[in-house]
């Protein structure tokens, strides 16, 4: 592991100490949980706010070290309106299933 140091005021550092208590852990074992949690679910806004742009869902999720499956239920979680290309969404499902089922692919890009 790497170290990393953060400043912070003193009210967030007792209740860190307080939860880490709780769990029966130490304060950095509780950083390390929270920047995970937070990286994770800072990384599905920053894939949304892209795709929003105008990105495709495919794209945004691969730039963002997501999961396409992950990032089309956090979308509904928080209903957020996907922008919906039939022809672009059909290329994406059949990229996704070639691997494993490949006669489905080529059924959707028959379509």
């Amino acid at each position: 592991m790497i170290n990393l140091t953060v400043r912070s005021k003193k009210d967030i550092v007792k209740e860190l100490d307080h939860l880490a208590k709780i769990k029966g852990v130490d304060r950095s074992q509780i950083l390390r949980e929270l920047i995970q949690r937070g990286l994770e679910e800072e990384k599905l806004w920053t894939a949304v706010d892209l795709y929003k742009r105008g990105e495709t869902m495919e794209y945004v999720a691969n730039l963002t070290h997501v999961n396409l499956w992950d990032l089309i239920e956090f979308m509904h979680k928080h209903n957020i309106t996907q922008n919906f290309d039939t022809e672009q969404e059909l290329l994406l499902y059949a990229k996704i299933l070639e691997k494993d089922y490949p006669e489905l692919s080529k059924k959707i890009l028959d379509l």
